[in-house]
């Protein structure tokens, strides 16, 4: 993942991008939820920040390696994300956050505008601090839903070095 192991938290980083990024979100978010339907609302801003995320999502589903300098990083970076969703949707939208909704009807809206791509990063940022053993944990809780097999597989070779437990972990990814 280009660019990500190169940073120190300097302006140009991109911890420091994601951070201003959000800073205009919830600028907009201030603007517009005073104004906007909840619907209309949550549709704008989930298309605003899928956006700004999918960059990010897609470079990490495609790197070939990820050191673990970098995978602190980009755990940072997702944390980011998903701690801004409060903020930016008031804590309506269904996540594995710990914000829940509070009134499903009112959160139909917010969910539907984020959907499984918004399960995809948090998954993303998870993996980026889970251990093997996490990983089997989760498998067998359907917890990847939203990935492919293929995914997540190059994605854990990109992660961990190669040893028989990655071998194992990627075996019952194949077969799951």
């Amino acid at each position: 993942v280009e660019g990500i192991t190169d940073g120190t938290g300097d302006v140009g980083s991109p911890e420091e991008a994601t951070r201003k990024l959000l800073y205009h979100l919830h600028q907009l978010a201030n603007l517009w939820q005073p104004v906007l339907s909840r619907q209309v609302y949550a549709e704008a801003m989930g298309r605003l920040l899928r956006h700004a995320a999918d960059p990010l999502m897609n470079a990490v589903l495609g790197a070939e390696a990820i050191d673990v300098a970098a995978t602190t990083r980009l755990h940072r970076i997702f944390k980011a994300f998903r701690d801004a969703e409060g903020g930016l949707f008031g804590g309506e939208v269904r996540s594995e956050t710990p914000a829940q909704p509070t009134n499903s009807s009112e959160s139909e809206g917010a969910a539907a505008a984020l959907g499984a791509w918004w399960d995809r990063l948090c998954i993303l940022g998870d993996l980026m601090v889970w251990s093997l053993n996490d990983i089997g944990d989760h498998l067998s809780k359907g917890t990847f839903r939203n990935l492919s097999a293929a995914e997540l597989c190059r994605l854990l070779e990109a992660i961990f070095m190669d040893s028989p437990e990655l071998r194992n972990t990627l075996k019952a990814v194949r077969h799951a």
